[in-house]
């Protein structure tokens, strides 16, 4: 078997690692992973993690009297991830997302968390199912105060749009925006030269036109 199958260089073994991490006590049965992570076969997946150490597989808690049940069988087994997986699973998943690193077609949440909202904010995020998608995310101080979070890939719009509903039921300040393609400062310099000279020379023509 491929090495890379079971270890946390491995894109589905670290989106369910991912949801995990994001998980209270780090616990959660396999729909529930499926529905975080938008994997699926994730139980299988998971079992097979379990034998190679990733993971651990437990009995799921008695539902209490105040819980609500839902129709269908109920779980026979949850995953668990260890303390010991925790940072290897980080590294895993920074050298994966490479934090910072801006790529064109990446959607990006901004929320404002100025004042008493930025309380509102993590709460919300707590809970929140897209977050666990995210690459990165990183604070924005100014006017307002903004948290801007980072999707990147193939499902990058659909998670960012769950984000920004999950945001805007808890009634907080979002907006979104979708990346062009990274330029360098010279790039940017040469195109803004390039411009300024067309400008200049409608700017020209128009003043000529209005004199005739």
């Amino acid at each position: 078997m491929d090495v890379q199958a079971l270890s946390w260089s491995n894109p589905s073994c670290r989106d369910i690692g991912r949801a995990l991490l994001h998980a209270r006590d780090r616990e959660l049965t396999a729909p529930r992973i499926e529905e975080m992570s938008g994997r699926s076969s994730v139980k299988r997946k998971a079992e097979k993690m379990v034998g190679a150490g990733m993971l651990e597989q437990r009995q799921p808690p008695c539902p209490s009297a105040r819980q609500v049940r839902v129709a269908g069988r109920p779980p026979t087994v949850t995953f668990f991830l260890p303390e010991t997986q925790v940072p290897v699973l980080q590294e895993a998943l920074i050298g994966a997302s490479r934090v910072g690193q801006t790529i064109a077609g990446q959607h990006v949440v901004f929320v404002q968390t100025t004042g008493d909202a930025l309380v509102d904010v993590f709460a919300t995020l707590d809970s929140s199912l897209a977050v666990a998608k995210a690459s990165w995310s990183v604070m924005c101080h100014g006017h307002p105060d903004e948290l801007a979070i980072v999707f990147t890939g193939d499902d990058a719009e659909n998670s960012s749009v769950d984000l920004m509903m999950e945001l805007a039921g808890a009634e907080l300040v979002t907006r979104r925006a979708v990346l062009g393609i990274p330029a360098s400062s010279q790039a940017l310099f040469t195109r803004a030269r390039r411009a300024a000279r067309s400008a200049r020379r409608s700017r020209l023509s128009h003043s000529t036109r209005r004199i005739a």
